[in-house]
């Protein structure tokens, strides 16, 4: 590209806030973002998203550039079908809304 996507473009509003919760499996020896990039350094994650592009994906994109080099992306059909698989073990980790994924949380699946 000729130009740089930072240093180029001049924000001019702020379209949303959209607080992500980062879900994991039970299972995986992850209790935050800190501890998924330390993992994601030794051992390949999956990853689910409501779809490519969304925040949950871009978010994930954002944990890739922080040094979870070895994530693979999953893309689902919506949050809905992620959240199911995460629950199941199909993936190991979701960004997804969080009102969404809070009453799983605190039951223990997530």
């Amino acid at each position: 590209l000729g130009y740089d996507v930072l240093r180029d473009f001049t924000p001019i509003i702020k379209v949303a806030d959209i607080p992500l919760l980062l879900a994991a499996h039970p299972v995986l020896p992850a209790k935050g973002p800190k501890d998924v990039i330390a993992l994601a350094k030794t051992r390949k994650l999956n990853y689910g998203s409501a779809g490519i592009g969304t925040p949950g994906h871009l978010a994930a994109e954002m944990l890739r550039g922080a040094g979870a080099r070895e994530l693979t992306h999953v893309p689902y059909k919506g949050g809905g079908p992620a959240a199911v698989d995460l629950m199941a073990g199909h993936i190991e980790l979701l960004f997804q809304n969080m009102p969404e994924l809070v009453p799983f949380v605190k039951a223990g699946k997530m």
